[in-house]
């Protein structure tokens, strides 16, 4: 049978354990940069998205109308203001071409973020039929 002595055997170095703790620390910040850069933009991806169904929401609204009511219509319902939570969106239009058989039109969501001032816009076509 061996013998073998007491503290013989090797553990870690103080050295490989700052090493290690070291290498532990830059990874978890990395980590926790990652989660604050989402958290700070999460708002900001919420705003969006909520301009755009509204904003989508607003040419089927202008696209079911009539091309013979259209004029009167866009005169009549806009600038329109919708809120959600603590955000303003302002819907403007823009006649951007009015030719014999139809019209484009710009439908512009309009929103302040921060100081910030956003915008989304859709470009369509009402035919005459």
């Amino acid at each position: 049978m061996k013998c073998q002595k007491v503290g013989t055997e090797r553990g870690f170095s103080l050295l490989e354990a700052l090493v290690v703790g070291v290498l532990l620390l830059i990874s978890i910040i990395g980590i926790l940069q990652m989660y604050s850069v989402t958290f700070y933009n999460a708002p900001k991806v919420d705003n969006l998205m909520m301009a755009n169904y509204i904003l989508t929401k607003e040419v089927e609204i202008v696209l079911a109308q009539t091309y013979t009511t259209l004029d009167n219509f866009l005169s009549s319902n806009y600038p329109k203001i919708v809120n959600y939570g603590n955000v303003n969106y302002t819907i403007t239009y823009t006649l951007l071409d009015n030719i014999n058989w139809g019209k484009y039109i710009r439908i512009i969501n309009s929103w302040r973020e921060g100081k910030e001032n956003k915008n989304l816009s859709i470009e369509l076509f009402k035919a005459k039929l």
